[in-house]
């Protein structure tokens, strides 16, 4: 993430790596200054960015977007995303700006700006199928129903979208693959679709992520795997997720051993 800031600043872009607090309400309030005229379906109109250096720059935050997210501060994601999203104002959409709409309806609904960030969720879906990007299909559809959509619509009409986000995600982005996967697993069920039909979906799912060495996200989905065998009572200690597909002690203890917190959460 260091190198690719001092990297933006050869580009002439200064970004804080550490933001404050501060820093961050300053990007919001900018942000909103700037979109304070522009309609969620005035995106579909834009131009293409021309710029050359910021279309590098925007794509250099889109390759380390992924990182930036998994940190535990959220600060840095939050000011990224608000800049990319002035910038595409200014210079036109790239074939990087629905990951940033993308960020910046998240932000949105983690305001409690719900409404807004579902129209904007809604075009930014337009957009990304335009561009005809796996990933930003992906990023779209995982996301979208992940953060935002499951508020305005029917949870068994998100359940198709979110396994299609899961099988674009696999042809261009993993992360959202897995966001995809384990919200369409939840969503079943939430829904009362039964458990043996969820534990042979997750075998199937956990063998494609280990087909593409996709370990860490594998290491993620099985925690959820053990838990449905759990409730299936294929465990000694329904209590402990313990079993066939993994130690829950030896799987946290090797979380801490990498520094992921997001698997010791997750776990």
């Amino acid at each position: 993430i260091d190198f690719a800031f001092k990297v933006l600043k050869s580009l002439g872009h200064f970004i804080r790596t550490r933001p404050t607090k501060l820093h961050v309400l300053v990007e919001l309030v900018r942000t909103k200054i700037a979109l304070r005229k522009v309609e969620p379906e005035d995106w579909l109109a834009m131009p293409s960015m021309k710029n050359e250096k910021m279309l590098a720059a925007v794509k250099i935050l889109s390759i380390i977007g992924t990182a930036i997210f998994l940190r535990t501060d959220k600060s840095l994601y939050v000011t990224t995303t608000l800049w990319q999203v002035r910038q595409a104002l200014k210079y036109g959409i790239a074939p990087f700006t629905t990951s940033s709409l993308v960020g910046y309806v998240i932000i949105l609904t983690r305001r409690d700006k719900v409404d807004e960030a579902y129209m904007l969720s809604k075009v930014t879906t337009k957009l990304a199928f335009r561009e005809d990007s796996m990933s930003a299909k992906a990023v779209c559809l995982t996301c979208g129903c992940f953060f935002t959509n499951f508020t305005r619509e029917r949870l068994d009409t998100l359940v198709a979208p979110l396994l299609q986000g899961y099988h674009y995600g696999l042809q261009g982005d993993l992360n959202s693959a897995f966001h995809g996967l384990h919200a369409y697993l939840e969503a079943r069920m939430v829904l009362g679709t039964n458990l043996v039909e969820i534990e042979e979906e997750l075998k199937r799912y956990c063998g494609q992520m280990k087909d593409l060495q996709a370990n860490r996200m594998m290491s993620y989905q099985i925690i959820m795997w053990q838990f449905v065998k759990n409730l299936l009572g294929q465990s000694d200690d329904p209590a402990q997720l313990t079993g066939d597909v993994m130690n829950e002690q030896e799987q946290l203890e090797a979380f801490r051993v990498a520094g992921d917190k997001n698997g010791c959460f997750i776990l």
